[in-house]
C-alpha cells in the first residue's frame, strides 16, 4: 500500500529547539507508515542530518537579513509570498495528503497555499503561550489577522497544552497533543548517586528562559548552601551568552556555574548527574525538558508560566513577582528537608511516551481524529 505523504514545516529550521525536537520525534516514529518531507531554510541546522534519515528535505531559499533595517523590512514583506509560492509549488508537485505547520504566525500563507494546491488535511500547531511583552501596533495587527487566516485555512488545530491552544487559536476548537519524551533515555534508574546539591537548567539562552533571574536565585541559594553547583545547558546568540557570562562574573559564580553547549550535550547523562532544576521561564508553551528531568527523578522549581500539564509529581510552582530572594528561600528550605530521590507519577509520565503520542499523530494524519 502506498504511503500517505506528509509535509512538515518547522519554525526557523531544524535546529536544537523544541519545535525541531517535536518534528524529529514524529518522523522517527512514523516514517514506516508515512512518506515525510521537511522544509529547511538557508542555514544548515543541527538536526537536518538526523531528520534526513527518515524524511526528504526540501530547502527553501530565504532572506534572513539582520544588519540593515531596509533589507529587514523587505524580508518581512516578501516572507509570506516566498512561503506561499514555495509551498504551493511543492504541494502541486508532490501531492501531499497532509501539511503540518509549526511556524508560528507564518503558518497562514503555508496553509493557504496547501488549500489552493488541494491538500486535504491542513494542521496548524501552537508550540507556545503569549510572551509577556508589549508588541508594536504593526505586530499586533499582523498577528490578529494572521490568526484569523490560520483558523480559517486549517482543517485541524493542535497545541502542546491547553493554554498554548487558547493563546494561539482563541476560542476556536483545538486539540491538545503533548510533546513526546523517549522514556527509555530518561529513566530514574539511570540516575547516579543523589548528592542533594547539583542544579541544572536546560533551555535556549534567551529572554523566555530567564537565565539572568535564575542566576540571581542561584547566588542566593549558594549563600544558604555553599556547596551547590549549577550547570546551564543551551544555545543562544552571542549577545545572550555574553549577558549570562557577565552576570556569572558579577555574582562571582565562576567556580559554581558551568555553561555547556546544548547542541553538543548528552542531555540524559547531564540529568543523571543532577539533583534539582530551576526553570523560571517568563512564558512557556509546555516545557518538555521538565518531563525529561522529572522522569530522571529531578525535582523542578518552576515559574507559574509553566503549564500545569507538565507536572508529573516533582514540581514546585513559584511566582516570578515574588523575586529571587523568595525563590531562594523556598529552594533552600526544600533541599534541607529532602535527602533522597523522589519518584515521579509513572501513570502521568506514560501520557508523554513516544509511542502513545505517535499513535495520536498517526490517527490525525490518516484522518481518524
Amino acid at each position: 500500500m502506498k504511503k500517505l505523504k506528509v509535509l512538515q514545516i518547522p519554525y526557523g529550521g531544524l535546529g536544537n529547539g523544541g519545535v525541531a525536537s517535536v518534528i524529529l520525534s514524529i518522523v522517527k516514529m512514523l516514517h514506516p507508515y508515512f512518506d515525510f518531507t521537511c522544509i529547511v531554510f538557508d542555514r544548515l541546522e543541527a538536526s537536518e542530518t538526523i531528520c534526513q534519515r527518515y524524511s526528504t528535505l526540501h530547502r527553501v531559499k530565504f532572506c534572513y537579513v539582520n544588519a540593515n533595517t531596509v533589507y529587514r523590512w523587505i524580508s518581512i514583506v516578501l516572507r509570506p509570498f516566498i512561503f506561499y509560492w514555495s509551498i504551493y509549488n511543492l504541494c502541486k508537485k508532490e501531492h501531499f495528503h497532509v501539511i503540518h505547520c509549526h511556524n508560528g504566525y507564518d503558518q497562514w500563507p503555508c496553509l493557504l497555499a496547501a488549500k489552493h494546491a488541494g491538500v486535504k488535511i491542513r494542521i496548524a500547531h501552537s508550540h507556545n503561550t503569549k510572551a509577556p511583552v508589549k508588541l508594536s501596533f504593526f505586530k499586533r495587527l499582523y498577528r490578529y489577522y494572521a490568526g484569523k487566516l490560520i483558523n480559517r485555512y486549517a482543517t485541524l488545530r493542535v497545541g502542546c497544552s491547553r493554554q498554548a491552544c487558547l493563546d494561539f487559536f482563541g476560542d476556536v476548537p483545538a486539540r491538545v497533543v503533548y510533546n513526546a519524551v523517549d522514556l527509555t533515555k530518561f529513566d530514574i534508574k539511570k540516575h547516579t548517586s543523589f548528592q542533594n546539591k547539583r542544579f541544572i537548567h536546560v533551555g535556549r539562552f534567551c529572554y523566555q528562559k530567564n537565565q539572568l533571574f535564575l542566576l540571581e536565585v542561584f547566588d542566593r541559594v549558594r549563600e544558604k548552601l555553599p556547596d551547590v553547583s549549577l550547570t546551564l545547558v543551551g544555545v543562544g546568540t552571542k549577545e545572550e551568552e555574553i549577558k549570562i557570562k557577565q552576570t556569572i562574573q558579577a555574582y562571582h559564580l565562576e567556580n559554581s556555574v558551568q555553561m555547556i553547549d546544548g547542541s553538543k550535550a548528552d542531555i540524559p547523562s547531564l540529568y543523571a548527574q543532577a539533583d534539582y532544576m530551576i526553570f523560571p521561564s517568563n512564558y512557556e508553551g509546555f516545557g518538555i525538558v521538565l518531563i525529561e528531568a522529572q522522569a530522571m527523578g529531578i525535582h523542578c522549581f518552576v515559574s507559574q508560566a509553566v503549564q500545569p500539564e507538565a507536572d508529573v509529581g516533582l514540581m514546585t510552582f513559584l511566582n516570578l513577582a515574588d523575586g529571587p530572594a523568595k525563590w531562594a528561600d523556598v529552594v533552600a528550605d526544600y533541599i534541607k528537608q529532602h535527602n533522597q530521590f523522589e519518584i515521579p507519577n509513572r501513570k502521568e509520565l506514560e501520557k508523554f511516551e513516544l509511542q502513545a503520542v505517535a499513535m495520536q499523530y498517526q490517527k490525525i494524519y490518516e484522518g481518524n481524529n
